[in-house]
């Protein structure tokens, strides 16, 4: 497996152990452009850049984690696509049933210079536009000033 580089996990509020189940979102870095498909939901266009991608795991998050992680998988979740290509570079976690990943999903797209690339991405079990945003720019202090406030 190839080396992806440091990965670290930010556990919120008082958090001191690693969850087993919540909210995540991955810090995605993808070094050169290029048009990707995407399951069903088609092909988009992916400019290089940072990328923030909202999932939960209500059961068993360190393997949910774990299999982002993984290189050669095969493709089941729309983020599986973009990872073919993408690195993930932090993990944020968060405390949280599953409704509160569109919760996550709207702050982070309020972010300043947040955009979406792919309409319908890892959101077809809601009704949020995506749950996978554009940052030309790391994010990491604004994702971690919403890690201290509650979902």
């Amino acid at each position: 497996m190839p080396f992806l580089g440091y990965v670290s996990f930010y556990l919120n509020q008082q958090e001191h152990r690693i969850l087993n189940k919540g909210i995540y979102c991955l810090l995605i870095r993808l070094f050169k452009g290029r048009r990707i498909g995407i399951g069903r939901i088609g092909v988009f266009g992916f400019p290089a850049g940072f990328y923030v991608y909202i999932g939960s795991a209500q059961h068993d998050m360190k393997s949910r984690i774990k299999r982002h992680l993984r290189r050669g998988k095969s493709f089941h979740w729309h983020i599986d696509y973009l990872l073919k290509y993408g690195y993930v570079i932090h993990v944020y976690k968060f405390a949280g049933k599953k409704d509160k990943e569109c919760v996550l999903s709207h702050k982070i797209g309020n972010l300043r210079n947040a955009s979406i690339n792919a309409k319908g991405f890892g959101s077809s079990d809601c009704s949020c536009a995506s749950h996978l945003y554009f940052f030309q720019d790391v994010p990491c202090r604004e994702i971690s000033a919403l890690a201290v406030k509650k979902l």
